[in-house]
């Protein structure tokens, strides 16, 4: 006895992509459409556009706050930097102020470090850089750590020769210049301060702000 070989449907739903998923979406219903093998498809295909239509609005809409999430994260993570900045700033000004005195300076909120072990004069940074930011106004510097330093101190000026004006002082081998004119070229220096003083300045860089 002969069998006939019966044809079985293959859609592969779990290999596609959504995006391949909806065109086979769309083939399916326009081949089927006025179709006379197939005189009541279930469910109706006007179903199938509609589940379709839907799938793309929700996706585009999804796609739409993606945008704004990264949007909204990089604009906090930039005020988290400004805060950092802020604070140091903050923690430059309790230091003249307090006059060195530990009372005084837990009298404003903020912790008294660890008197940090001797060490010799420290180098100037090395391989100091600027980059020029996608915001307007702002220029950001960067570079090696100084082994021994307890902080940073930056400075720019219009001209190499000066005069300099101090932008930060910071923990970190990096700063952000901000509320620079745009078009102007700008030089920035820095220089590593630790328990016997301030070292040497770095060799100044230039860099235009946006």
């Amino acid at each position: 006895m002969s069998r006939t070989n019966i044809a079985k449907v293959k859609l592969g739903l779990a290999k596609l992509k959504l995006d391949s998923k909806l065109q086979r979406t769309q083939t399916i219903t326009t081949a089927m459409a006025d179709n006379e093998n197939f005189p009541a498809p279930n469910p109706p295909l006007e179903d199938l556009s509609t589940l379709r239509s839907n799938i793309i609005a929700k996706t585009n809409a999804i796609d739409a706050m993606k945008v704004a999430l990264e949007f909204e994260m990089t604009e906090r993570n930039l005020m988290v930097k400004g805060l950092d900045e802020a604070l140091m700033q903050e923690a430059a000004y309790v230091q003249t102020a307090s006059g060195g005195k530990a009372e005084i300076i837990l009298s404003a909120g903020m912790e008294v470090a660890d008197t940090p072990s001797p060490v010799g004069p420290l180098p100037a940074p090395q391989d100091l850089q600027a980059f020029t930011s996608a915001f307007k106004g702002r220029v950001d510097t960067k570079w090696e750590p100084v082994a021994g330093r307890s902080s940073y101190v930056v400075e720019s000026a219009v001209n190499p020769d000066g005069p300099w004006s101090q932008i930060a002082v910071t923990t970190r081998a990096n700063c952000t210049a901000t509320g620079l004119t745009g078009g102007t070229k700008y030089w920035f220096r820095a220089r590593a301060v630790g328990a016997a003083g301030a070292g040497p300045w770095s060799e100044p860089v230039m860099k235009m702000a946006a």
